[in-house]
């Protein structure tokens, strides 16, 4: 029953929020950009997803290597805990930033294994490598908690286009996960989905004072991030 039209560089919207938009970060002709309502429920959205791909290959669409696969992940209870604890907007959206900043930075050479060299460490201008950020690999969790300084947030706020984008968190209480490369394959998109997922319920724990950011050491081989992701068994064989 989803179904969505797209005309020109218009963009179309079906009753149940399947869009297509321009997207001038692709440098095809026809480029577009196939936007999903929020997917809840693991095995319809995955039905939904798999049903999608194969109508988008059946009528010819393609990716190239400028194209790019963007999920966000609701935080929306992540910055409700926060600011449970005492934290204001301002200061639980910094110290969700750091933290997502900080794990991913530490998590990015293995992911970056797992991309095409056009999506690995900062070869890409639309996914930015997130392992430039000094002042994170000398702050604890527990010192960003008593003492979220916004100055540290930097320009991560400020710039959309990182491996992982905090710009969403105020407008839709999202984070967003911009490293992968596109496709037009369930296989593929569905345990990324997956993947950071667990990336952001880590982090969820390391804002509510779960444990500190991990070393470099401690998440430096596939095996050891997937420990420390809690990832089944499935996810470690894909």
């Amino acid at each position: 029953d989803d179904f969505c039209v797209a005309r020109n560089d218009n963009r179309s919207t079906s009753p149940l929020g399947w869009s297509v938009v321009h997207d001038g970060s692709i440098h095809r002709p026809n480029d577009f950009e196939l936007r999903t309502p929020a997917l809840l429920g693991e095995s319809d959205s995955w039905d939904k997803l798999r049903k999608v791909c194969k109508a988008l290959r059946e009528a010819g669409a393609e990716t190239g290597v400028t194209c790019g696969l963007h999920v966000h992940h609701d935080a929306s209870l992540i910055l409700k805990a926060a600011s449970n604890s005492g934290l204001d907007a301002e200061a639980t959206r910094t110290l969700v930033g750091h933290v997502g900043r900080g794990l991913y930075a530490r998590l990015e050479p293995v992911i970056d294994s797992l991309m095409p060299p056009s999506r690995r460490e900062n070869k890409n201008k639309y996914c930015r490598t997130l392992r430039r950020s000094p002042p994170l690999k000398r702050l604890s969790v527990t010192a960003l908690r008593t003492n979220p300084e916004p100055e540290l947030y930097g320009d991560i706020r400020d710039d959309h286009y990182y491996k992982l984008s905090m710009m969403a968190l105020e407008a839709h209480n999202t984070l967003e996960y911009r490293q992968h490369s596109g496709t037009l394959l369930a296989y593929k998109i569905i345990p990324w989905i997956k993947l950071t997922g667990l990336i952001q319920n880590k982090m969820a724990e390391l804002v509510l004072g779960l444990g500190e950011l991990p070393s470099d050491e401690d998440v430096n081989t596939l095996n050891k991030m997937m420990d420390y992701l809690g990832a089944n068994d499935r996810l470690r064989g894909y």
